[in-house]
């Protein structure tokens, strides 16, 4: 089996040629033309590999030689050629990882794929009650944090209770 490469940005041609003899001194040729077309490079970026719940991603198309694109995100196709923006969304409430496909193709059907993986977690939802929203001074507070969202290594609070005053890390105080 003979291998034929051609890594430049257009097509070429070899010739195969073989002379037969038998023991007789008898012999015939034969040639016959290849063409070898030339093999895209599927390469792009993205701005950002790894974010939060909706997650706009930019993509920057760096392929050479290509006459169409087909770009799999998972359970999504796209068929863009150029740059563009996808947004990517998590309702789950863990991380998910995303494959990020493209397979380009050129105008001979010549194809190469390349892959990178994006990472999108979870929203998280701020959320609170308090066991009063009125009264007369002094009046205590009781806050509950009622927040949600994905797993990981938790939450960081930064309170603002409005007077000027701040607090930090806690998820249930009593404000007096």
């Amino acid at each position: 089996e003979l291998l034929y490469l051609n890594n430049g940005a257009v097509s070429r041609t070899e010739n195969i040629h073989l002379l037969l003899e038998n023991s007789y001194g008898c012999n015939d040729e034969f040639d016959l033309d290849i063409t070898i077309h030339p093999k895209p490079v599927a390469d792009f970026d993205t701005d950002i590999l790894a974010g939060c719940t909706p997650l706009p991603v930019n993509f920057i198309q760096n392929s050479t030689l290509i006459e169409s694109v087909e770009w799999n995100f998972g359970e999504t196709t796209e068929n863009t050629l150029g740059n563009f923006e996808y947004i990517f969304e998590n309702s789950t409430t863990d991380e998910i990882s995303i494959p990020l496909e493209l397979i380009v193709t050129t105008e001979f059907n010549c194809k190469d794929t390349t892959e990178k993986t994006l990472t999108v977690f979870p929203a998280v939802n701020a959320q609170f009650e308090t066991d009063v929203v009125e009264g007369c001074s002094p009046l205590p507070i009781s806050i509950t944090d009622l927040s949600s969202g994905g797993a990981g290594t938790g939450f960081t609070y930064t309170w603002d209770f409005g007077d000027g005053t701040y607090n930090g890390n806690d998820n249930e105080m009593m404000v007096t």
